[in-house]
């Protein structure tokens, strides 16, 4: 069974009591009377649920215990944390309820050495009752139930207050005095009969079966009925399945049932892919508001401004007939356009019969005019790539971006304080770079904010690793296998198979019960969605060609049916959608994606080996960034094209590292990354 299911229903049948909703017995005590709901004291006892079934009734009386004992009872059967007392275990023999260590002796927590052990057992007892005869409920001939609900044709027996402590829908229907509140039959419009069976099992079971087939409608049902739990499910498996197909549709379909969590999820991946989506879904699907929303969010990605204009203008021609659609070009960062394109922008016929329109464009290109035409102003966060690079002798790290859109290099804050080496690993988030661990680095845990260009210090890792593989995923960082050095023999090396995370919310390591299937180091590794991919890598002796994949979601470790077609060693990953590009120290680039195989190898035929490989995806193309050997020691960019699957040394990109401050033997720790800044 479910259990979280059970613990929340557990809670919210406690909600229900303590707000007096739906109670319907009472149990009489030395002064007073406890009341609770019948239906759940028949969960705990045969015998009171035959009373019910065949009287309607279950007399009780307690007449002989005190209050405080009866009402810790009850809270307890509604699963609260009480410790039962020894009156409240003669109350539990008196009310017949089936819980019994030893069918030949009685319950017994009058010696103080039992009575702790006695409470778990007690405990135990009731969860167990409790997730067994609720699902049994749900089951023909559905004793005790007190409702039907009609869908279309068909009708189900169901029990008020279970309908009520998982769906506030039904919690204000059958409590509110309103005329569906005593009808013996309430009848659901807009709800397909199969979809609501679904629905009910999971009520009473915690069990549903989702689906990309059922998502949607289950989801849609329960935002109607509001079974948060539900709702949450379904969001929590959409999300991974967001992409350039159905990202618009599910942002609208969010948008429609207001269900948060998908909708900023599939608000941000159309904020972070709006280059990638097709266009013409966008113009058709998206109305005059979404499109203002769009272009007025700092966090749309785009190559430059002009990207954001190209769209507006196209959106405005198959929108034509309203005055104040030309609204939308205001809220276009002018500024960000060249000279030549806001002369072009006068002669628009839009811009023509809009004075205030044309007169704002004037305005800015005369502030253009007045602008270095060489520097680089942004008013939106863009896509930049991050390079680390260590310092040999110090451990530093030196920290440069690339503008993708201005084409330009940034020099960005140091960590003249924090140290780093050779076996580090490192991971991304939007506007965050992760980096744990290193040969003489242990267990050290950094954060570099581009969006601040600041430093942290996290918390140390519980374990040293170094040339691990490492990834974030919704804010929570793993670690992966690494090594570390044997004290009895420097010379060995023996790999790891632990993996830990770290929730960024609350910065603490857990070690997970998973393991890798193959204990590796040195590593090529990249993230997917919920999936971190672990590629090749030594096991201490030789090096392999198998893949292994994390699940984050799932918290499994499973190694992939196909294997490398080479084994790899100091090489570099990056992601695009869902398919791994991996470069070689030779500049050699394996391409696989989980869902088909074999891999497949294209030779770079690079003259000297690369020192210090790292790799970013963007447009199509592999970014290599390495110390080159062959070019009089320069640290560069190279591109590699993957529709034509060549390098293009032509546009080769130098990075701003100083060669003479870092030329040594040792091999210089890289990282690149996409993020935002």
């Amino acid at each position: 069974m479910s259990k979280p299911h059970f613990t929340r229903l557990s809670v919210q049948l406690t909600r229900l009591k303590e707000n007096g909703h739906l109670l319907d017995a009472s149990i009489p005590t030395q002064t007073t009377s406890v009341v609770l709901h019948r239906l759940v004291l028949s969960l705990f006892s045969q015998e009171i649920r035959h009373k019910l079934i065949q009287t309607g009734k279950c007399d009780l009386s307690l007449v002989g215990y005190s209050d405080a004992s009866v009402e810790n009872l009850v809270k307890f059967l509604y699963g609260e944390k009480i410790t039962i007392g020894p009156e409240c275990a003669e109350i539990i023999q008196t009310l017949h309820l089936d819980w019994t260590f030893d069918k030949t002796t009685p319950i017994n927590l009058v010696s103080e050495n039992t009575e702790e052990d006695a409470n778990l057992d007690l405990k135990y007892l009731r969860n167990r009752s409790f997730a067994t005869e609720v699902p049994l409920l749900l089951k023909a001939p559905r004793t005790l139930a007190d409702v039907k609900i009609k869908i279309a044709i068909h009708i189900h027996r169901c029990h008020k207050v279970i309908l009520s402590a998982m769906s506030k829908y039904f919690e204000v229907m059958f409590s509110s005095g309103m005329k569906e509140a005593t009808d013996e039959i309430i009848t659901l419009q807009g709800i397909k009969n199969n979809v609501f069976k679904e629905v009910l099992n999971f009520i009473y079971t915690g069990h549903i079966s989702v689906n990309r087939g059922n998502a949607q409608v289950i989801l849609s049902t329960a935002v109607y009925l509001q079974i948060a739990s539900l709702q949450s499910l379904c969001e929590q498996f959409l999300l991974p399945t967001i992409d350039n197909t159905n990202c618009v549709d599910l942002w609208k379909f969010s948008e429609t049932y207001n269900s948060v969590l998908l909708q900023a999820g599939s608000w941000n991946y159309i904020l972070d892919h709006f280059l990638e989506i097709n266009r013409l879904k966008l113009i058709r699907q998206l109305q005059f508001n979404d499109i203002q929303k769009l272009i007025k969010d700092d966090n749309l990605y785009v190559n430059s401004e002009r990207d954001v204009l190209k769209f507006v203008l196209r959106w405005l021609k198959n929108n034509e007939g309203s005055e104040s659609l030309e609204n939308l070009l205001m809220h276009v960062r002018l500024s960000e356009l060249k000279t030549k394109e806001l002369q072009n922008l006068l002669h628009y016929k839009i811009v023509e019969r809009n004075p205030q329109l044309c007169e704002h464009v004037k305005e800015t290109i005369d502030k253009r005019k007045k602008r270095s035409m060489f520097s680089h102003h942004l008013t939106r966060k863009e896509k930049c790539l991050v390079v680390m690079k260590t310092c040999p002798w110090t451990r530093s790290i030196r920290v440069v971006c690339y503008s993708l859109s201005g084409k330009s290099w940034y020099q960005l804050d140091p960590s003249p304080s924090l140290l780093l080496d050779r076996g580090s690993a490192a991971c991304s988030s939007k506007t965050n770079v992760y980096i744990t661990g290193g040969k003489c680095t242990f267990s050290y845990f950094y954060k570099f904010s581009v969006e601040s260009n600041s430093w942290t210090v996290l918390a140390k890792m519980n374990e040293n690793r170094w040339y691990h593989a490492m990834g974030c995923i919704n804010d929570v960082v793993y670690v992966l296998g690494g090594t570390f050095e044997n004290a009895g023999n420097k010379l060995r090396t023996d790999p790891l198979c632990s993996i830990a995370k770290n929730d960024l919310k609350v910065n603490q390591w857990i070690t997970l019960n998973v393991t890798l299937n193959i204990p590796v180091f040195d590593s090529a590794y990249a993230s997917i969605k919920s999936k971190i991919f672990l590629i090749g890598g030594s096991n201490g002796e030789v090096y392999l060609k198998d893949i292994q994949c994390f699940d984050s979601a799932l918290e499994t470790c499973t190694t992939l049916h196909h294997q490398l077609p080479i084994t790899l060693s100091l090489a570099a990953a990056c992601t695009n959608n869902n398919d791994v590009f991996i470069v070689q120290r030779n500049g050699d680039i394996i391409h696989f994606n989980e869902e088909t195989s074999p891999p497949k190898l294209f030779h770079g035929k690079q003259k000297y080996p690369l020192i210090g490989v790292t790799t970013a995806f963007n447009e199509n193309t592999i970014l290599v960034i390495s110390k080159y050997p062959s070019k009089d020691e320069t640290y560069a960019v190279r591109k590699f094209d993957v529709l034509c699957e060549n390098y293009d040394n032509v546009d080769e990109t130098k990075l701003p590292f100083d060669d003479y401050l870092y030329q040594s033997h040792r091999i210089p720790f890289f990282y690149c990354c996409h993020a935002c800044r």
